[in-house]
């Protein structure tokens, strides 16, 4: 009997009818060539079989399994570099002080499952090895994203330092201005900047949230990118309070030398008088005491003012 092929169409039909002892089995012949596969393993059904008023599934398909060994060997080799390229990684993220506990386990998982592979390759167990090796691919995907991971939390954490040394300039030089205030030191330039750099602060902060939650999210290259601009403006803020605590250090350290300077005046005078006391009459002593007495309150007429004039612009 031979089968009905209609042109163009996939299937040939074989109408069987007519006989007196019924049908044992159908033998079928085919001739063709084998498909290749860009993959490593592949099972295809090349012959399927319908029958009339029975159900669609009731005779299995005929399946062929496919193997290309060439590309069996060379994902093993490939594979094989990866995990030597990811065990480099990882030891040199630990060594920073990253944690890669996750990304170590998954590497293990990795070399086990490709272990196994490549046994049951040499057994000719393809199907076997082919899953295996999916297995290794799939670990190694996780250790890719975990070792990422673990390089940006590192770089998050050195980010973290960072604000918190912007922080500590911010608090040192809220501490000098108190202590200026205190002394009735005029401070409002100082204040202005403090204003700002808090809020460079707050800007800084939100910034730091938004990387951690990127990183969470595992958003990478986001992330990445958020944080050197993040570590560029930390830097900026924080060189800018250096720079107004060493001017405000620098003009306290110039009132201080100033009163000094008074008070040194004021001894050596003192000093002088008492010196040449004997030698002069009362009348003359009197005199000269009143003059000292006059610069004394000057300088202190002076420094009140000054204080009044502070108090008038807070």
């Amino acid at each position: 009997i031979y089968p009905n092929i209609k042109p163009g169409s996939e299937c040939a039909t074989v109408e069987i009818k007519y006989w007196e002892d019924g049908l044992q089995s159908i033998l079928v012949t085919l001739t063709g060539k084998i498909p290749s596969i860009d993959k490593r393993f592949e099972e295809k059904a090349i012959l399927w079989v319908t029958v009339s008023d029975a159900d669609i599934d009731c005779l299995p398909k005929v399946v062929v399994k496919i193997v290309n060994k060439n590309k069996f060997v060379s994902d093993i080799s490939d594979l094989k570099s990866k995990i030597s390229e990811f065990e480099q990684k990882l030891s040199s993220l630990e060594d920073e002080g990253a944690d890669v506990d996750v990304a170590e386990e998954y590497l293990i998982n990795a070399k086990k499952a490709l272990t196994d592979g490549e046994s049951l390759y040499s057994q000719n167990k393809f199907s076997e090895a082919d899953a295996k090796l999916n297995g290794v691919e799939s670990n190694l995907s996780k250790v890719s994203t975990e070792l990422v991971k673990a390089e940006l939390t590192l770089e998050y954490n050195r980010a973290e330092d960072k604000f918190r040394a912007v922080q500590t300039k911010i608090l040192e030089l809220e501490y000098l201005i108190q202590q200026a205030k205190e002394k009735n030191e005029n401070v409002i330039k100082y204040e202005v900047e403090l204003s700002e750099l808090k809020d460079f602060e707050e800007d800084l902060d939100s910034e730091l949230k938004k990387i951690r939650s990127y990183i969470e999210e595992e958003k990478f290259e986001l992330a990445k990118k958020k944080i050197q601009k993040f570590m560029d403006k930390a830097e900026t803020v924080e060189n800018r309070a250096k720079e107004v605590i060493a001017e405000l250090s620098t003009t306290q350290q110039e009132e201080e030398k100033e009163e000094n300077t008074n008070t040194f005046i004021l001894s050596a005078i003192l000093q002088s008088l008492a010196g040449i006391a004997s030698l002069l009459t009362s009348r003359e002593l009197m005199y000269i005491l009143g003059i000292i007495l006059l610069v004394i309150l000057l300088i202190l007429l002076l420094r009140g003012r000054r204080g009044r004039e502070w108090d008038e612009l807070r």
